[in-house]
């Protein structure tokens, strides 16, 4: 068996659990091989890739090692190879990261039993001015547009050529069931779970307090056209962020894109709320 490790930084993937990694490779005749810029932090003789293409096609899947923050950079990694994730946290709270380090033998064996659970979600497609050369991008949990500097902004708003609103805010979030428990969340929007085919767009606090989060199907295509009085705002996709001039016009729809997520089979959606927000947990105690 093949498997390809993700991570960004030895604080993630430290030697002592490198080490203890490739034990367990040896014992379960796992090949692992380790992105270019984790084994030059190693100093180690260790299997480098550079590029997704340079993975071989029998490689099982990738593990990202670290964060949320680290899986999407995972996942932008591999682009639109079908390739399949799975998320060990090192991490904080950990969404998409839900294997914990100290289970990593536990992650390996259910790969090795095929008794990991895959769960295919979804991508936002965004075109639009991000930079010179870049008119487009996918994004597994959100795309957001936000001030650049004090000003508040104007996002004119239209959802399949239909005018919704203006949104006068800090900024806009618009996204996917996955990123509902990320940004969305922070900001009072509700939690989808990820299966559901939908947008979630989202005002960061809007100078109108009756402006809510608005879910609408995927199907949809949203356009989002800002106005400030600064020259430029900022645009993002995940992790990337672009400087956006004012006028800036941007079209969202569902990308044909999608990413293959790993769970041990026997952790659900729910379980993961109860566990990550504590829900239930009485302080009192």
């Amino acid at each position: 068996m093949t498997i390809a490790i993700y991570t960004r930084s030895t604080d993630y993937l430290t030697l002592e659990e490198l080490h203890h990694l490739l034990t367990l490779g040896n014992q379960y005749h796992i090949h692992f091989l380790f992105n270019k810029s984790y084994v030059e932090q190693t100093q180690m003789n260790l299997t480098a890739y550079s590029r997704v293409e340079e993975l071989p096609l029998e490689t099982q899947c990738l593990l990202s090692y670290g964060g949320d923050g680290t899986f999407l950079h995972a996942v932008n990694f591999i682009g639109s190879r079908s390739l399949p994730v799975l998320g060990v946290n090192s991490g904080r709270l950990g969404f998409l990261s839900s294997v914990n380090n100290c289970d990593t033998e536990t992650a390996l064996r259910a790969l090795i039993d095929h008794s990991v659970r895959k769960e295919e979600r979804m991508m936002i497609h965004a075109e639009g001015p991000f930079s010179s050369d870049l008119s487009e991008l996918n994004a597994l949990n959100e795309f957001t547009l936000q001030k650049n500097g004090l000003n508040m902004i104007s996002i004119d708003t239209y959802v399949c050529n239909e005018y919704v609103a203006t949104y006068m805010a800090d900024g806009i979030i618009v996204s996917t069931p996955t990123g509902s428990t990320a940004y969305s969340l922070s900001i009072g929007g509700p939690i989808i779970t990820p299966g559901c085919h939908c947008f979630i767009i989202n005002p960061i606090a809007p100078h109108h307090l009756t402006m809510r989060p608005l879910i609408i199907d995927s199907s949809a295509h949203i356009k989002l056209k800002v106005t400030t009085r600064n020259n430029s705002c900022i645009a993002t996709m995940d992790n990337r962020s672009f400087e956006v001039q004012n006028d800036a016009v941007f079209t969202l729809s569902v990308s044909p894109q999608k990413v293959q997520v790993l769970k041990p089979g026997n952790q659900t959606f729910y379980d993961t709320l109860r566990k990550k927000l504590m829900w239930g947990v009485d302080n009192r105690k």
